[in-house]
């Protein structure tokens, strides 16, 4: 542990310590966070870089594997240094990137660096969901404008084999995940689920259910600890928070594409192919792009010829685009901000459809797979394959069997004993799969995390080492893609494994499921001129005339969530600028709060009593805040400004929950929480805006008014997936789960949306595996004729040697005799003979048998000479490398004078066992 960093916080969860810390290291970074529990170490660094000059938000977020994390020195004899990431670097990568990535707007467009190093790893916890948190944290501290905190946490189960419950288990070490059922990892913040990531051993819906509800509860408290430690970052001004630019498109792009959209939506709901639908977009894009160009020039240059060309180049656009360029936009980004608002606009369409009218672009039910077609044996020397389409997505399926030293040797980070592994699928996305040219290299993370999916899938059907002593190695080629490859590579690699005589227990299917929900817009307009009555009080936008007074009435007992005070009237008047202005574009409705005229409560009845207002929140919620000035004190306005700000919200305004928070030396705050309906959420600790001093905070939430409308999808396809709220992966057999991934693209997913979908998820794979067992429904009893032949035995362990020789001599020259591969473990003896000819094969195995054959006194044997002395001659028995001896009194029943007189050197006589001396020693005797 680190010595004396500026901030460290501490918390037990699941009986181990968790430790965040911060301000000690990396220092130049825009944050930098170090998270450990037990002895593993995740440091987290963020750069926030300036606003980049692209269209997409450039945000990275990198996993690095130390090896030193682990005591390890890897790499070849000439090179020691991190080379390429492995494999489950990528896919950790991948998973953090996933629980991080949809709580930041899309529109951001400074470049965001998340590097999570992996410091130390001891041999209990794993680093990945603690990588979530330490880069969730760091997020918060580097800007507001990321919408975490977000928390992860694994979930395994255990099945007692006295009494047949389910045993949860949250964070389960590597030792107690040997033996699990599932290996289950959930990222979200207690109440949305942000990320799912599993593989389970054909686990069902009901049980995988309440997996997920289970770490929604940890995730709750492991979010309520990421809080209490944002609050003292600040305290002690360590987050920096540094706004992130938004690009967003100004109203009247939107305004344009309103016209059009009954166009747009027959292009996008024709019959015909998504090439076709397509190109059918990019035309009708052109031509407005078109018109819009010559709008432009009119409008620069008032060339009247432009005008009357555009005109007759298409008068039902004509005036609608001059509407547009007339109004106050950047002429120079015009086109650009168009063209981003019509694919926000094809978005909108395809949502508002699926939400409201329960309509697909490709015409299917909601709940309906597309048409899916199945191939088996398409190439004909490969060891097993298949061709699987549903819809545009087609994928080849290519097995290949290899021996046991074929096998994948691991020894990463995470590995701390070598592993091997025999079942391997690789995935591949080639650009012309969607009709593209594109970069041609090694496989990307895309590529890794599908084919790590698919090969995940299919573990627990898969035969033992003992039941099939093969290498595996699935290859699953996109040959075309319109949404859910990774699903067609898991139905395919089914049914090439079947296909190639795999013994397979069930056949497994994959689907992948959509969501459409409905956003949390509130399109309040103008706010600046608003006024929300009670029965004494008016809330308005103060005036900037008021600034001499409100500044005179900021006193040092203003609470943390009003604007400081100590401001100056220079300051008071930005501030009250800046209030008007935020709630002309509803950012926030900053208000006074005045005494309504005519009452007398020994106050001037136009006097300012203090300051609210309510402020949108990233998450959709809202936040009150309260300030009556002291001399107004006891009068209950405090209350009665809350309860009418909370009345006009529940009226006009959807929002998923409203917070309220104070000091807990309040106590009129905390009466004021009670009587909204206010429930305890959470505590935490931040500076007094007045003196620096920490204040003791208390949130008090109240149920939210907006319960948004989803549609979930089943098997969805490019389209949706782009423009849709989720890409929910399932895949299992008719009775259970083996993998799930989820993308979550919205916050407000819950547990019970993916229960619906888990449930939905299965009645489509139910459908698409009856179709798939129309191909193929068993594993075929034979392997094909072209893949490696093998044969067991087990090899006594006192006898191995006899089998290895000095230095492998022996079962090298098997191997070159035979034209065959010998895997023999030390550890059982197990061996397994490989080859492509049966007939070498058996004789391979029949030669290591009669090696390591127990030999008694009397047994009859083939003993060939090999050496010739002058006492007798020693003989190989049986053709194998043992040897006897024949001395020169067995080699008839009479006196022999010399043994060239009855055997000569490569005879072979039939001979009898008649000794074997206590160090193994054969003596032989021929049969006369």
């Amino acid at each position: 542990m680190f010595i004396n960093p500026p901030l460290r916080l501490e918390t037990i969860f699941n009986g181990q310590k968790l430790i965040l810390e911060s301000g000690l290291l990396a220092l130049q970074a825009t944050s930098s966070v170090v998270a450990t529990i037990g002895e593993t170490t995740v440091m987290a660094n963020v750069v926030v870089g300036k606003p980049a000059d692209t269209d997409y938000f450039p945000l990275q977020v990198i996993y690095e594997e130390k090896m030193y994390a682990s005591g390890k020195i890897r790499g070849s004899r000439f090179e020691k240094r991190e080379g390429k990431p492995s494999d489950q670097a990528v896919l950790t990568g991948r998973m953090i990137d996933r629980s991080l990535r949809s709580l930041f707007d899309e529109n951001c467009r400074n470049s965001v660096q998340v590097i999570i190093t992996v410091l130390s790893l001891d041999e209990i916890n794993p680093p990945d969901t603690l990588g979530v948190i330490a880069g969730s944290v760091a997020l918060a501290m580097a800007t507001p404008d990321f919408g975490g905190p977000v928390s992860s946490v694994r979930i395994g189960l255990n099945k007692l084999t006295i009494n047949p419950k389910k045993e949860f288990l949250i964070n389960p070490n590597y030792q107690e995940m040997t033996s699990s059922l599932l290996d289950l990892v959930v990222s979200g913040d207690g109440i949305n689920i942000m990320m799912v990531e599993a593989g389970a051993n054909i686990i069902d819906e009901i049980t995988m259910g309440e997996c997920l509800e289970i770490a929604n509860q940890s995730l709750k408290t492991l979010t309520n600890f990421q809080n209490k430690f944002l609050s003292e970052a600040k305290a002690k001004s360590l987050s920096k928070q540094i706004a992130l630019k938004s690009q967003k498109i100004s109203i009247e792009y939107y305004s344009y594409w309103a016209n059009f959209v009954h166009q747009i939506e027959n292009i996008m709901f024709s019959v015909g192919t998504k090439e076709e639908k397509n190109k059918n977009l990019m035309d009708f894009e052109k031509h407005h792009k078109h018109a819009m160009n010559l709008a432009i020039s009119y409008k620069l240059h008032l060339n009247a010829e432009k005008r009357i060309e555009l005109e007759s180049f298409d008068p039902s656009v004509a005036q609608t685009i001059l509407n547009l360029v007339e109004t106050k936009i950047d002429l120079y980004t015009a086109e650009s901000n168009l063209f981003k608002a019509f694919h926000s606009t094809i978005k909108q369409i395809v949502k508002n459809n699926i939400l409201y009218h329960q309509k697909r672009v490709d015409g299917r039910k909601l709940d309906e797979t597309r048409d899916i077609s199945c191939q088996i044996d398409i190439l004909p020397r490969v060891h097993g394959s298949s061709l699987f389409n549903r819809g545009e997505t087609q994928v080849m399926n290519v097995l290949t069997l290899g021996t046991l030293r074929d096998a994948q040797t691991l020894d990463g980070m995470e590995e701390f004993d070598e592993i091997e592994k025999r079942y391997i699928h690789h995935y591949n996305f080639p650009a012309y799969s969607v009709g593209e040219t594109g970069r041609y290299g090694s496989a990307g993370r895309r590529e890794i995390g599908h084919g790590a999916l698919a090969e995940r899938a299919l573990l627990p059907v898969l035969p033992t080492q003992e039941e099939f002593p093969y290498t595996m190695r699935l290859v699953s080629e996109c040959l075309g893609s319109n949404g859910s490859t990774s699903m067609a590579s898991t139905c395919g690699s089914s049914l090439s494994l079947m296909a190639g005589g795999v013994p397979i227990k069930d056949v497994v299917g994959g689907v992948a499921m959509g969501l459409i929900m409905e956003k949390l817009e509130n399109n309040l307009g103008d706010l600046s001129k608003l006024a929300i009555e009670t029965d004494r009080l008016i809330m308005k936008i103060s005036e900037i005339t008021e600034a001499q007074e409100i500044n005179s009435e900021f006193t040092p007992d203003i609470t943390t969530y009003m604007y400081p005070n100590n401001l100056g009237l220079d300051g008071t008047k930005e501030y009250l600028l800046k209030t008007i202005e935020d709630a002309k574009q509803s950012i926030n409705f900053d208000c006074g709060i005045y005494l309504k005229n005519g009452l007398n409560d020994n106050l001037n009845s136009t006097e300012f009593v203090g300051r609210g207002g309510f402020y949108f929140k990233k998450d959709g919620a809202i936040e009150l805040g309260i300030w009556i000035k002291k001399s107004a004190h006891n009068n209950k306005y405090g209350q009665e400004a809350v309860l009418g700000l909370k009345k006009w919200l529940e009226t006009n305004v959807k929002y998923s929950y409203i917070k309220y928070p104070f000091d807990r030396a309040n106590i009129g705050s905390q009466k004021i929480a009670e009587a909204i309906g206010g429930q305890y959420f959470s505590e935490y600790k931040t500076p007094n805006q007045d003196d620096s001093k920490t204040l003791d905070i208390i949130e008090y939430r109240v149920a939210g008014n907006f319960i948004p409308k989803f549609e979930v999808l089943t098997d969805i396809q490019g389209l949706e997936d782009h423009h849709g709220d989720m890409d929910f992966k399932v895949t299992g057999t008719s009775t259970g789960i083996t993998a799930i991934q989820l993308d979550n693209k919205v916050a407000g997913l819950t547990v019970d949306i993916l229960k619906q979908a888990l449930v939905r998820a299965k009645v489509g794979r139910i459908h698409i595996i009856d179709v798939m067992k129309k191909c193929i429904d068993t594993p075929r009893p034979n392997i094909s004729q072209y893949a490696p032949i093998v044969l067991k035995l087990t090899v006594p362990i006192n006898k191995i040697g006899d089998v290895i020789g000095t230095g492998g001599k022996i079962i090298r020259a098997l191997e070159e005799k035979f034209g065959t591969d010998i895997d023999l473990e030390n550890e059982t003896g197990v061996t397994c003979v490989y080859g492509s000819n049966l007939e070498s094969v058996e004789a391979c195995k029949n030669y290591i048998l009669s090696l390591i054959k127990t030999y008694s006194i009397g047994d009859k044997v083939s003993a060939k000479v090999i050496k010739m002395l002058p006492f007798g001659a020693v003989a190989q028995i049986d053709g194998t490398t043992k040897e006897g001896m024949i001395h020169i009194s067995k080699l008839a029943n009479h006196r022999v004078e010399k043994v060239e007189d009855i055997i000569n050197l490569g005879d072979t006589r039939d001979a009898k066992i008649y000794e074997i001396k206590d160090n193994g020693n054969i003596g032989l005797s021929l049969i006369f």
